[in-house]
């Protein structure tokens, strides 16, 4: 029993909750909007993977997140250790693809016995596919190394928590960070929201 509550703390609190929502949701959400136009085609990319972002997080404010809310009633923590729960989740979130991830958990050797590791890397290979052949359509070559837009939103992303470590900018590490955006909010954020 102590086991299962403390996987659903940490899956609700650390996974979905700190890293999904409060880290990478808002802090993508918050650079493309403060540092792209409207019509910047990476911003256009990310709109519908960024749709309610900030709306839903605030409201958490209210009905998850606060004293007597509905992860504090969930769980048989005090106010005090969820809240240092929530500060513990930041310094936990480091910055990798999925395919780094399941290496990182040695799970690549175990996907006819893991499904999810075999769904997220089908899932995260669609949308690399995907982010890829979109920003061809759009920069050719190393051009969004140039882009001012992309350059300010690089940086609002690398500065937002450092502890993440989001690598310097470049045409690979921004396809990837961004398939990886998608993938987080999209897959990743079914299988801990859920």
């Amino acid at each position: 029993w102590a086991w299962k509550c403390t996987l659903m703390v940490g899956t609700t609190v650390a996974d979905h909750l700190v890293a999904v929502h409060w880290l990478i949701g808002n802090y993508v959400t918050k650079a493309s909007r403060s540092y792209m136009g409207i019509n910047h085609p990476i911003r256009r990319l990310l709109k519908p993977f960024t749709w309610r972002t900030v709306t839903i997080n605030y409201n958490a404010t209210f009905s998850l997140c606060p004293e007597r809310g509905f992860v504090h009633r969930g769980s048989a923590l005090t106010y005090e250790s969820l809240t240092a729960a929530y500060q513990a989740s930041v310094g936990l979130l480091r910055y990798m693809t999925t395919p780094q991830l399941i290496a990182r958990k040695n799970a690549a050797h175990m996907c006819d016995d893991f499904p999810w590791a075999t769904d997220a890397l089908a899932l995260y290979n669609v949308i690399l596919a995907l982010v890829e052949d979109y920003v061809s359509r759009y920069f050719a070559g190393d051009a969004l190394l140039r882009d001012p837009e992309i350059l300010a939103f690089w940086a609002s992303v690398r500065s937002a928590t450092a502890t993440i470590g989001i690598p310097e900018l470049s045409r690979e590490n921004l396809i990837g960070m961004l398939a990886q955006f998608i993938w987080c909010v999209t897959g990743l954020h079914e299988a801990v929201g859920a």
